[in-house]
């Protein structure tokens, strides 16, 4: 009787501990994004006529992309300008900067001001997956 106990008591504890094995496919590798390209001008003269630019960066990932955004900061990081700034791959120009919808490669304008022009920038593209998001510097 005792040992029938330890045994019940052991299988208990077994079938509590183990989840059930996932037999589908549960998440994906976000550390398989390839960055085909990333365009920025390397120098910007702000005027009444020039107050943003464009930046793009193409990618290839194996994974659900649910968005990309950018940020600016300054380079010695002491400084966040702008956050959380929407890439689109719409195909509206005029909108995002983006030529052609769907073509991978997103895009956004980035307006200036004379504030942000007071030193080196760094352009902080984000990636979100629905499962989870990834930084590229």
């Amino acid at each position: 009787m005792k040992k029938l106990f330890s045994f019940l008591i052991g299988v208990i504890i077994l079938n509590v501990g183990c989840d059930k094995i996932p037999s589908e496919v549960v998440g994906i590798d976000v550390n398989s994004i390839k960055v085909g390209m990333i365009q920025a001008p390397s120098h910007f003269s702000l005027s009444a006529n020039n107050t943003k630019f464009i930046t793009s960066v193409k990618l290839e990932s194996e994974g659900r992309i649910k968005n990309v955004t950018v940020a600016l900061r300054s380079a010695d990081g002491e400084y966040n300008y702008l956050s959380d700034i929407q890439l689109a791959d719409d195909g509206n120009y005029e909108k995002s900067g983006d030529l052609t919808a769907n073509d991978n490669y997103y895009s956004a304008y980035i307006p200036m001001t004379e504030e942000i022009l007071s030193g080196n920038l760094i352009l902080e593209y984000y990636v979100t997956y629905e499962l989870g998001k990834q930084i590229i510097t």
